[in-house]
């Protein structure tokens, strides 16, 4: 991974720099807050142009790719703090985008992740609209439908889409069956 070692050596600093990042994003303090945010930009272009196969080769986007999606999925996607999750999609958008192919061994755990995503990072129209189903007299089914109105007016750009819909454009619709069950826990 570059200059001066091996992805392993590299690798555990990249990863030791984005856990940081994370931290900071989220700290309480808005000095550190501002300072995690610069991080994590510097981060972004980084790894986003470690992770790009038309700058770096094949084999060095895999090493990148296997130290900071995991970071990405299971610290940024999940984290309780807003402005870690939108640092996490927008690299995981860069990613998808640069990647391609590079991210065929994490299509499964990825296409879950963002699928979760969606429902984690969900409008605040639809949080809105469940608070007050109750007290309108909204069935759990009109609530239901209600839902999916709501999310298929969503622009495709709204960040949790994004990525799902650059990683699966492309694929056979055979592969994102078998991505999909892989997802779901059903027979391959």
């Amino acid at each position: 991974m570059g200059e001066g070692g091996g992805a392993g050596e590299g690798g555990g600093r990249l990863e030791k720099m984005w856990v940081t990042g994370f931290r900071a994003v989220d700290d309480l303090k808005e000095s550190v807050q501002m300072a995690g945010i610069d991080l994590a930009k510097s981060l972004m272009q980084l790894t986003g142009r470690l992770t790009n196969r038309e700058e770096t080769p094949g084999e060095e986007v895999k090493e990148v790719v296997g130290v900071v999606l995991p970071l990405l999925l299971t610290q940024g996607l999940v984290s309780k703090a807003k402005e870690v999750q939108a640092v996490a999609v927008v690299m995981l958008v860069r990613m998808v985008k640069g990647a391609r192919e590079c991210l065929r061994p994490w299509l499964a755990e990825l296409v879950s992740a963002l699928i979760e995503a969606q429902s984690a990072i969900e409008p605040q129209q639809l949080q809105y609209m469940q608070f007050h189903a109750t007290s309108s007299g909204m069935t759990e089914e009109g609530m239901e439908v209600s839902n999916q109105t709501t999310l298929l007016s969503l622009p495709p750009s709204f960040p949790p889409f994004s990525p799902l819909r650059q990683l699966l454009y492309g694929l056979s619709p055979p592969c994102i069956c078998h991505v999909l069950r892989l997802c779901l826990g059903g027979p391959l």
